[in-house]
């Protein structure tokens, strides 16, 4: 930091994310004096596409667009960014064979649609729910794979107030029946987001180490990446973190002491769960498996591939780029199974994903091996500035994302997908509108 860098502002964000971003251009329009400070040396948060020789931006964050969230819609049209429905064939590994899923998925709706029947009882896991209504073992394998897998979460923890709630706020953006990609890359929102702002604003390879405040007054206490400890000063602040790195303990490595404690979310911060995820992009040098038959039905292919479910213990769920033909597989480990790989190396987790694609897909391992061009992984669990892949709430844990949505002494603003009041917690749309909302409410505040 130089002398004659400017340290007092009106509002200091915390966090360059998406939630982050939109605040600080939210403020910016307002004419509000504003810094972005953010622990990587990128923007864009848990929003991560890399790009490089390919002709097809790999994915190691977000993905999908679920339904026509205004927020990335509107984005979309404004950049004339193509987005490409997701579609393609569903298939489920069954006793070894692979069917089509949809011999199942009347099986499932129906038992999502029994959630309604929950809203006004006491809340429970999803676990307890679908240990207490009466369906198939096939569809409930299912719907707890798609429930778990869907949400990053555990069956036994996930409320069932939540899937209400989230069900609700997909209905009402269309995001049951549509799925979207956005041709480009993810990472074009993030810079839609960003271009407004002067870069002279964003501090990037800073990490806030300490946070001391008082009503009216806040102090960020950061280190650089070359070891230089500048603090900043500001009337208010908007908190973007993760919940994973606002539930870390003192001194684990992300983690932010705030001066004094926040009592008052850590009770709230108790009912909402940092989801665990495990994401391998594996590219090979063709669609290999266009043109693999099944063998127990010949006349059957994986030419239209879309989604596929199995019971392999490490990586049940796959899903291609259908109906873009790119040579690409995505392995999918969240919550338990992907509790089994945090802790392994990137290349025993490549081995494991690998064996699980040997074990549904028609072809050799020596033929897949031979096509691997190179493979991509992301442990959102051990990095430091996420501590997990998105956040899902507990059972009774609706209410706490309220609580965790409200500003303190009109000093502390909060935002961040976890802080998502409507339902649309876990997803980019959603933490766009919390970074939003934090910057109203902090220009109403500073206008009082």
């Amino acid at each position: 930091m130089t002398e004659t860098e400017q340290t007092a502002f009106d509002a200091i964000i915390v966090g360059a994310g998406a939630a982050g971003l939109a605040a600080a251009r939210e403020l910016a329009q307002a004419g509000v004096r504003s810094i972005l400070i953010e622990a990587r040396d990128r923007l864009g948060g848990r929003v991560y596409t890399l790009s490089h020789s390919l002709p097809y931006p790999i994915e190691l964050g977000a993905e999908f667009i679920h339904g026509r969230p205004h927020e990335l819609i509107g984005a979309a049209d404004k950049m004339q960014m193509p987005l490409c429905a997701c579609g393609g064939d569903h298939w489920y590994v069954r006793d070894g064979n692979l069917v089509p899923s949809n011999q199942y998925w009347h099986e499932v709706d129906h038992i999502f649609g029994l959630l309604k029947q929950e809203e006004n009882k006491p809340d429970r896991s999803f676990r307890e729910f679908l240990n207490g209504i009466s369906a198939s073992d096939e569809a409930r394998a299912m719907a707890l794979s798609y429930a778990e897998g869907f949400n990053a979460a555990s069956a036994d923890r996930l409320g069932v107030h939540a899937l209400i709630q989230s069900q609700k706020a997909a209905d009402a953006i269309g995001g049951e029946e549509i799925m979207y990609r956005p041709i480009g890359g993810y990472s074009r929102f993030i810079e839609r987001l960003a271009e407004d702002l002067d870069p002279s604003s964003i501090r990037l390879e800073t990490m806030v180490r300490q946070i001391n405040w008082r009503e009216g007054q806040v102090e960020v206490v950061c280190e650089t990446a070359d070891g230089a400890t500048p603090k900043y000063t500001g009337k208010a602040a908007i908190l973007t973190l993760p919940l994973g790195v606002m539930q870390a303990p003192s001194g684990a490595p992300g983690a932010v002491l705030f001066k004094p404690a926040l009592t008052m979310k850590q009770a709230a911060m108790k009912n909402l769960v940092m989801g665990k995820v495990m994401r391998v992009v594996l590219v090979f040098t063709s669609c290999f498996w266009e043109n693999a038959v099944l063998p127990q039905d010949h006349t059957k292919s994986l030419e239209r591939l879309g989604f596929l479910h199995c019971d392999n213990e490490y990586f049940p769920t796959w899903w291609t780029q259908w109906p873009v033909r790119t040579p690409i597989l995505v392995a999918w480990a969240s919550h338990r199974f992907a509790e089994k790989l945090e802790h392994e190396d990137d290349e025993i987790v490549i081995e494991r994903a690998l064996s699980a694609l040997y074990s549904w897909c028609p072809k050799g391992p020596s033929e897949i091996e031979g096509l691997l061009y190179e493979w991509y992984v992301h442990n959102w669990q051990r990095d430091p500035f996420s501590r997990g892949a998105y956040s899902y709430p507990a059972v009774n844990g609706v209410k706490a994302q309220k609580e965790m949505a409200q500003a303190l002494d009109n000093t502390l603003f909060f935002a961040g997908e976890h802080t998502n009041t409507d339902g649309h917690f876990g997803t980019v749309h959603g933490a766009i509108s919390t970074g939003e909302r934090a910057a109203r409410q902090l220009i109403g505040a500073l206008q009082e």
